[in-house]
């Protein structure tokens, strides 16, 4: 079953029918978490390079065969460009009418996603969203704080509180950070989790212990040890009582597909989210007809990723590549 599934994953990455694009509509953020690899720039998708990517969609699905296009919403904090997210996913949902299917995600820490912004969303197909706590709001108000160094716990939990009512398909995986000093409250923190989510489906946990992904702040903060062993604890403490997001070991990062590419406030092309301004996770630019200009030297060694179809290479390709 499993070598089905990840042979299923190889023939879509490596497909013409479909395209996935991760956008970073701006690298501006309200917070100012205390262990950020980004360094908050303040640059902004300006109207030319949102023309462009609108002509790279329209290049890459024009094809009758085109059968699937993913968008990704990432950032700095995507919402505080909402409009740009609203322009371009409102265009790829045209296009796709009866055409070939359009999914949509969002990284988002969940601020600004107030019930009124998330209906918004969802009628423009971002379905999937992954928002992130630190536990319980004495330790999150700690580590995740906006720019003014205020806590911004209670207005996320109030958001996510609220967005449960809504009707609708989606799903939100709320990805719980750990750290040595933390990891107690997590697992106070549980109960509340499972007590207001367990019985919504469209719900996931997914623990995420933080690490060094490089940055200012690499000095600033500790990492769990024993990371697969306390994952795995904090995991059972969940039982049965709420959905769980583990990861598969079956599963591709977008880093490893041909047909997948990042793309910056400012143009450039990134194969990955991490380490954004290291040189070897630069492979190109978008140009104003929405063709892609690839520096071939940079590209090739994300393309080397595929030789013998590795499963640990392809599950994140980018600790091979910044080796």
């Amino acid at each position: 079953m499993e070598q089905n599934i990840l042979n299923h994953d190889l023939a879509l990455m490596l497909s013409n029918q479909c395209f996935t694009l991760t956008l970073l509509p701006t690298e501006c953020c309200n917070f100012r978490c205390t262990y950020c690899y980004e360094d908050h720039k303040t640059t902004k998708m300006n109207i030319a390079l949102v023309q462009a990517i609108k002509r790279l969609i329209k290049i890459r699905t024009d094809d009758k065969d085109f059968r699937y296009l993913n968008i990704g919403w990432f950032g700095g904090e995507p919402l505080l460009a909402i409009k740009i997210i609203q322009d371009i996913s409102n265009y790829a949902k045209t296009l796709s009418q009866q055409k070939f299917q359009f999914n949509s995600s969002m990284t988002t820490n969940g601020y600004l996603l107030t019930p009124i912004i998330f209906k918004k969303l969802l009628s423009i197909n971002i379905t999937y969203y992954q928002i992130s706590l630190d536990g319980s709001k004495d330790i999150h108000d700690k580590t995740r704080i906006k720019v003014n160094g205020a806590g911004t716990f209670d207005h996320i939990w109030s958001n996510l509180l609220a967005i449960r009512e809504i009707k609708g398909d989606f799903t939100i995986i709320l990805r719980i950070h750990i750290t040595p000093e933390n990891l107690s409250s997590i697992i106070d923190f549980i109960p509340t989790l499972t007590s207001h989510f367990g019985n919504d489906k469209r719900f996931f946990i997914f623990f995420k212990a933080i690490e060094n992904l490089g940055g200012k702040a690499i000095e600033t903060f500790s990492q769990v040890g024993n990371r697969t062993e306390t994952i795995t604890h904090l995991y059972k403490l969940l039982g049965n009582n709420i959905n769980a997001k583990q990861l598969d070991q079956t599963s591709i990062c977008y880093a490893a597909k041909p047909n997948a590419i990042v793309i910056r406030a400012n143009g450039d092309i990134n194969k990955c989210t991490v380490s954004l301004n290291d040189p070897k996770n630069y492979i190109g630019k978008i140009r104003a007809d929405g063709t892609l200009d690839f520096d071939q030297e940079k590209l090739q060694p994300w393309l080397d990723m595929l030789q013998g179809f590795n499963k640990e290479v392809l599950a994140c390709p980018w600790r091979m590549v910044k080796a």
